[in-house]
C-alpha cells in the first residue's frame, strides 16, 4: 500500500510539518509540502495549465492508495 501525506500549511517548518514528519517516519511514506508547489486558483479560462497542479494530481492518482491530509487548526 502506497501512502502519501499532503501537508497544507502556510509555514513549511511549523508544527504541522513536525507532525507530518513524524507520521512520514512512522508510516515510511512520502510527504508532499503543498506550500512549495506553484498551484494557482481555479479560473474558467484555464490559465493555470502550466502550474504544478496537473502533474501533482496525476502522480497522486496513479501512485498512491492512501492520502493523509495535514493542516494546522487555528483556534484563536
Amino acid at each position: 500500500m502506497n501512502i502519501v501525506i499532503l501537508q497544507g500549511s502556510a509555514r513549511s517548518d511549523g508544527n504541522t510539518h513536525k507532525v507530518s514528519k513524524e507520521l512520514q517516519i512512522l508510516l515510511n511514506c512520502d510527504l508532499i509540502d503543498l506550500n512549495k508547489k506553484n498551484i494557482g486558483h481555479f479560473d474558467y479560462e484555464y490559465n493555470n495549465q502550466d502550474d504544478d497542479f496537473p502533474p501533482l494530481i496525476e502522480k497522486i492518482a496513479n501512485e498512491y492508495d492512501v492520502i493523509i491530509f495535514t493542516s494546522p487548526v487555528y483556534w484563536y
